[in-house]
């Protein structure tokens, strides 16, 4: 037997064949497991439409570097997928004492480890950041049973709840029943109809039916100039359709994020204050709900702030009952008023149908005693999670 063979088996007898799970199989108790697993490129791949997808190198670089990053979450014993479990647990030395001890395992180390293990006693929860077709396939691939996974009319649904035409009636909504707010979105299917709206405004915000870190976001005035109408036409030809919105003039993003719970609805988690750039996400402000508040009431006063975070919640709850449990959050935004004086609230820049970096910085909120700071990921060989501690927070003071 070849020396990569015996290690390899070596490393499958050490994941796949854990004594605890063994025990419970010949004994036939139940077995309760719970996996997690980090997948980014989770709008592309709903974008696609497609069960078998390969995403990006950018996407794929950053679950590699981050894979281990649900262990935030997660509890003791849980499983997390990662791509590669060795490297997974190095990164991971990075935040002892803050995460609990779970299993670091590939797809084909669950694959071999659910060989062993009955069916019949199996009560599994599968906890991705997103859901979507590629997700779904390469986790049936690797042994579970399509009965423990969305079925795929819940799959097209979670789908279409995160085109971001799904938010128009909810953005319509919340800007009538909430005094001080500010927003409007439309859907296009032709180009014509974008030029039309362009003509109109004079600047608009372009943005694809899905994407995600402002990869799918372009910002344009006075006419589309041949690059951005060749990349709309494409936006319209692969998604059907594309998406405008007005420009505001922003002066801080922040988010509410939620928990969809079965029987429950909406479950506020907190407050979300986070920079972007172009649209791209920069970084998380680390610090207490009771500091965010405070920073968010700059500019709008207590009562609008609860009304939003309770308006939001109900409103959501309605769209998605019966259709999405999980992690969820609205991305919001002071905008200031075209004569400097005083602000209003955008009450839904997106709804992202998964975990954001936001529940990510929820996580890490720090005690009134530890400094505040910024959450971050550098883009270098391989992504990492980097925290900041006394770091000025720009967008956010």
């Amino acid at each position: 037997m070849s020396q990569s063979r015996r290690l390899r088996q070596k490393n499958e007898n050490t994941f796949c064949r854990p004594p605890d799970f063994h025990y419970l199989c010949m004994t036939k108790q139940t077995i309760a497991m719970r996996i997690h697993h980090f997948n980014p490129e989770h709008e592309i791949c709903l974008a696609s439409g497609r069960s078998n997808y390969t995403p990006p190198h950018a996407a794929t670089r950053l679950r590699s570097g981050l894979g281990w990053m649900p262990a935030l979450w997660a509890e003791k014993g849980d499983i997390v997928l990662v791509d590669d479990s060795e490297y997974a647990k190095k990164a991971a030395q990075r935040w002892r004492g803050v995460l609990p001890e779970v299993h670091y395992l590939t797809f084909s180390e669950l694959k071999s480890m659910l060989r062993h293990i009955s069916m019949d006693t199996l009560q599994l929860t599968v906890s991705p950041w997103g859901w979507d077709l590629p997700l779904r396939q390469q986790l049936m691939r690797s042994g579970v049973p399509a009965s423990h996974l969305p079925t795929l009319k819940e799959m097209d649904t979670i789908r279409t709840l995160a085109h971001r035409r799904s938010t128009i009636p909810l953005l319509r909504h919340l800007v009538e029943r909430l005094p001080g707010t500010v927003g409007e979105r439309q859907c296009h299917t032709d180009l014509a109809e974008v030029e039309q709206a362009l003509q109109h405004r004079g600047a608009l915000v372009l943005k694809s039916p899905w994407s995600s870190s402002g990869r799918g976001v372009r910002y344009v005035s006075g006419e589309l100039d041949p690059a951005i109408r060749r990349w709309a036409e494409g936006v319209i030809a692969r998604q059907g359709s594309i998406i405008t919105e007005p420009c505001y003039d922003r002066a801080m993003d922040f988010a509410l994020e939620y928990e969809m719970v079965d029987g429950q609805g909406a479950r506020f988690l907190g407050f979300s204050l986070f920079d972007t750039r172009s649209g791209a996400y920069q970084g998380n402000w680390l610090a207490t709900e009771a500091r965010k508040r405070e920073r968010l009431l700059r500019y709008m006063d207590n009562d609008l702030l609860t009304l939003l975070i309770d308006e939001v919640g109900t409103s959501c709850t309605t769209l998605l009952s019966g259709r999405y449990t999980g992690p969820f959050g609205v991305d919001m935004m002071v905008v200031r008023h075209a004569d400097g004086a005083g602000h209003s609230i955008h009450p839904c820049v997106e709804l992202n149908l998964r975990r954001t970096m936001g529940h990510v910085a929820l996580h890490l909120i720090p005690s009134p005693t530890t400094p505040e700071g910024v959450l971050y990921i550098t883009q270098g060989a391989n992504a990492e999670l980097k925290v900041e501690r006394e770091k000025p927070f720009v967008k956010v003071i």
